[in-house]
């Protein structure tokens, strides 16, 4: 029986972030990917919304948000409340055809508007890419989850 794509994706995502996974050697990531990457911190760390919103598709989610309008007014909220100052990495990425999956970590500090001092965090997100006819890859889909502060981060 020929299992549908999403439920691939499904599957390779949740064993590759549930709790107590054994972990796989790091394969490498491609140069498109990390550069996907540089460019998504970049334009977050700069507080510009719609650098950020460039990099997902048309009909994209990005959490509870849909559609690229959608993402870049909610961003550009978040950045009229707070600055970030983001850095993060892939864990893994499969490509499979014009789709794309990743799933990494990150960690931020986040000061509110007018604060002295910001708070630090840490996430593991997952990206769904799609590689569009000009041959870019743009973000379909992100989700993101807090996670404790890593041993010795505290």
């Amino acid at each position: 029986m020929r299992r549908p794509l999403s439920s691939t994706l499904a599957a390779l995502i949740l064993a590759s972030l549930a709790p107590g996974a054994v972990a796989a050697p790091r394969a490498a990531v491609p140069e498109w990917a990390s550069e996907f990457l540089h460019r998504w911190y970049l334009a977050f760390n700069q507080s510009d919304a719609a650098a950020v919103a460039a990099l997902f598709t048309p009909d994209a989610r990005f959490a509870t948000l849909e559609g690229r309008a959608a993402i870049e007014k909610g961003i550009a909220a978040d950045f009229s409340q707070a600055t970030y100052h983001c850095e993060g990495e892939f864990d893994g990425l499969r490509e499979l055809a014009t789709l794309a999956v990743g799933w990494g970590h990150e960690s931020c500090i986040e000061k509110p508007s007018g604060a002295v001092a910001g708070k630090r965090t840490y996430e593991r997100w997952m990206l769904v890419f799609e590689r569009q006819a000009d041959g870019r890859w743009l973000l379909s889909r992100e989700t993101y989850e807090p996670v404790a502060a890593p041993a010795g981060h505290e």
